[in-house]
C-alpha cells in the first residue's frame, strides 16, 4: 500500500528535506526546506509513516572516517527522531546516478510543479544548503517514480 505522505531527506551538514503528499495518485511536494538543527526540525513530522533517507556515504569528496562516522550518527539521530514505520535509505546512484550536482540540480528543477518550484524557492540560505534542500527533493521524485505515483 503506497503511504499517504513521506518525508524524504538528505541529511548532510544541514540536513534537506521534502514532505511529500500523495494528492490524485500522484506524489507532490508540499514542503522543503534545511534543518541545522534535527533535533528542532524533526518534531513536526515524528511518527510519519515513510522516510526516504539517503545513506551515509563518502561521495566525490574527500570525506574522512570521521566525516562519515559523523553522518552515520546524524542519520541515525533523524531515523530515531522521526520514529517512522518504514525507513528506505537510498544511495545517490540510485537516486541520481551519476550525475554531477549542476545537472542533477538542473533536472529536478525542470521536472517540478509551479507551486513546487515556488516552494524550493522560498527556502531561505545559501545555495549550498538550499542544494541539500533540492537533494531531497530529488530523492522523493525518486522515490515518487519508483512506485509509480509521479
Amino acid at each position: 500500500m503506497t503511504p499517504a505522505s513521506f518525508l524524504a531527506v538528505d541529511p548532510g551538514r544541514v540536513a534537506g528535506w521534502a514532505y511529500w503528499r500523495l494528492v490524485n495518485s500522484v506524489y507532490t511536494a508540499i514542503g522543503a526546506g534545511i534543518w541545522i538543527d534535527p533535533w528542532e526540525g524533526t518534531a513536526l513530522y515524528k511518527g510519519e509513516a515513510l522516510l526516504v533517507i539517503e545513506a551515509p556515504h563518502a561521495g566525490r569528496s574527500k570525506a574522512t572516517r570521521a566525516d562519515l562516522v559523523r553522518m552515520g550518527i546524524r542519520t541515525g539521530t533523524i531515523k530515531a527522531l522521526i520514529g517512522a514505520t518504514m525507513t528506505v535509505e537510498v544511495q545517490p546512484s540510485q537516486w541520481k546516478g551519476s550525475t554531477p550536482e549542476e545537472i542533477s540540480h538542473s533536472r529536478i528543477l525542470g521536472t517540478l510543479t509551479p507551486a513546487e518550484r515556488a516552494i524550493f524557492d522560498a527556502i531561505k540560505g545559501s545555495k549550498s544548503t538550499k542544494g541539500n534542500a533540492l537533494d531531497a527533493i530529488g530523492i522523493g521524485l525518486w522515490y515518487a517514480r519508483k512506485v509509480g505515483a509521479r
